[in-house]
């Protein structure tokens, strides 16, 4: 079936082209050209009049969190609270509720951050207990890696293993009794103990997440969902969703390991999805270290707001070294969490010893450092050396802003966040969201990316959105299948409500919606007026 975009407008080196044409046929772009060139073309099954919107290459999210973001979406959030009264105010609400239903479940909830509270300060073990000493609540900070719990979760839960193999995993108060404080390992054993869901709850929030997604313009995602092999549900849920629905984002699991001896059942997960249309088995998911808001990111020097505390080094190199030595022999592609300085500098080290052959340093397997965000000069040139790749959150830098002064000072924050650099070095950067830390919609990415809190570290609009498609692709290495519009790619196509330059400034970006999603020539996500 061949189909036909008229009066469309495309981007080409920031400037914007009028009067354009794309047809499709059988999933792939036929032909691009302006509207007098399409009268040559071949008649059209279908043709669908864009009114000038203007066409990007398929936009891609290289790292979030699907159904996190569907959770979040389907139940209380603590995004939007912004006090500490307000918080607790709706976790006794949802207290008395389960009360009323007699349902003593454990209460999961996340988004909470402090640093938008006028208290300045995290809610606490005691304040939860006042709230429930019975029900079970775990509260989950925005950046997901620190959580506040009540009692009832510590009765209960072996927290004292992790506090001796993990030390600053678990929080204490000055009496050395646990504070209700979990973060990194501790919290995600805690979460896989009380986030349980049957088949057809999985189904429910990922097709949500999965549709919502499309409405956002993404023609893919890369998510994680699990850290572990034997939690691997959710894909048995997405095969059946993609038996009965066409019209989705494609989907690449990002799969969380513990050790690198798992590396072969790895391998048997990623065979056994070989050649599946929509779902990829893409990437081992690793944690070099935490956040720089729970202050678990691992960096050289102390944080400025608590001298104590350099962050958590959750791989030690001796191990860091070993997975990259039998990824590289398996052909696995690691994509490793990293944020601090410190971590950063050790996975380039590790990289950089565990490849001793030209082969090996041109990294064929894409690992790639997923955030990098406290850099200064020095690192990046580093990091430019080797091969290795980097998927960045252009988002954090506005939301962090504030925050990274308190924990970084003003002379390493003002290193920081540094997306121009990156670019400028050669270095492949993609863009994600970290969703649902940040907002999935990838406008609201592009906009952050042409608006940094330093100008001068700001990018253009093409780089932008050669950043959320083809370096995207590039990473997940489906280069030269997507991220492109020329005739031969795959038609995977994300329309924007926009019509002039103007509309492509941030404050407009902002604001935007989609007109049409278009993936593999199938339309996923259109518009009513479309």
């Amino acid at each position: 079936m061949r189909i036909r975009l008229t009066n469309c407008s495309l981007i080409n080196k920031n400037l914007l082209i009028l009067d354009r044409a794309i047809q499709i046929e059988d999933g792939l772009i036929e032909a691009k050209g302006s509207m007098q060139d399409s009268i040559r073309w071949p008649k059209a099954d279908k043709e669908l009049s864009l009114t000038g919107y203007i066409v990007l290459p398929g936009l891609m999210d290289a790292h979030m969190h699907l159904l996190n973001w569907a959770l979040r979406h389907n139940q209380p959030s603590l995004d939007d609270v912004r006090s500490i009264d307000e918080l607790l105010l709706l976790l006794g609400n949802q207290v008395h509720k389960q009360q009323e239903e007699g349902d003593s479940r454990p209460i999961v909830l996340g988004g909470w951050n402090e640093e938008l509270y006028p208290e300045h300060r995290p809610p606490t073990l005691q304040e939860l207990d006042e709230i429930s000493g019975q029900i079970p609540i775990v509260l989950t900070r925005i950046c997901g890696h620190v959580c506040v719990v009540n009692s009832a979760i510590l009765r209960d839960f072996a927290w004292q293993e992790f506090a001796s193999k993990e030390p600053g995993s678990v929080g204490f108060d000055q009496d050395g009794q646990p504070n209700g404080f979990l973060s990194e390992s501790a919290m995600m054993k805690l979460l896989s103990l009380h986030e349980n869901m049957s088949n057809n709850k999985q189904k429910e929030l990922l097709l949500l997440g999965l549709k919502s997604m499309a409405a956002y313009g993404l023609t893919a995602i890369a998510s994680q969902e699990t850290n572990s092999l034997d939690d691997l549900d959710f894909l048995t849920a997405l095969m059946e969703i993609y038996e009965k629905e066409e019209a989705l984002p494609a989907y690449c699991a990002q799969i969380g390991l513990s050790h690198p001896d798992e590396i072969p059942e790895f391998l048997a997960l990623r065979e056994e999805f070989r050649g599946h249309p929509d779902i990829t088995i893409s990437s081992i998911k690793l944690f070099k270290d935490g956040s720089l808001g729970g202050r678990t990111a691992l960096l050289h020097e102390p944080y400025c707001d608590e001298p104590s505390k350099t962050g958590l080094d959750l791989i030690p190199y001796t191990d860091l070294l070993q997975w990259f030595q039998k990824a590289n022999k398996a052909g696995v592609q690691l994509t490793i969490h990293a944020i601090g300085d410190r971590a950063i500098a050790e996975i380039i080290s590790a990289f950089t010893e565990a490849c001793r052959t030209d082969p090996e340093r041109a990294n064929p397997n894409r690992h790639t450092i997923i955030h990098c965000q406290i850099t200064d000069d020095d690192l990046l040139r580093r990091l430019s050396e080797t091969n290795l790749a980097v998927i960045a959150q252009p988002l954090f830098a506005r939301s962090d802003w504030s925050m990274a002064l308190s924990r970084l000072g003003e002379t390493r924050r003002n290193l920081a966040y540094d997306y121009r650099c990156v670019v400028d070095l050669g270095i492949h950067q993609a863009f994600s969201s970290d969703s649902p830390i940040e907002s999935a919609n990838p406008l609201l990415t592009l906009a952050a990316a042409i608006d940094h809190p330093q100008p001068d570290k700001s990018l253009s609009l093409s780089e932008a959105v050669a950043a959320s498609s083809v370096e995207v692709a590039y990473i997940l290495g489906m280069e030269g299948k997507s991220g492109q519009l020329d005739p031969g790619s795959p038609a995977d196509i994300t329309v924007i409500k926009a019509r002039s330059e103007a509309e492509l400034q941030a404050a407009y970006l902002r604001q935007l919606s989609i007109a049409l999603t278009i993936r593999e020539g199938k339309i996923i996500y259109r518009d009513p007026e479309i």
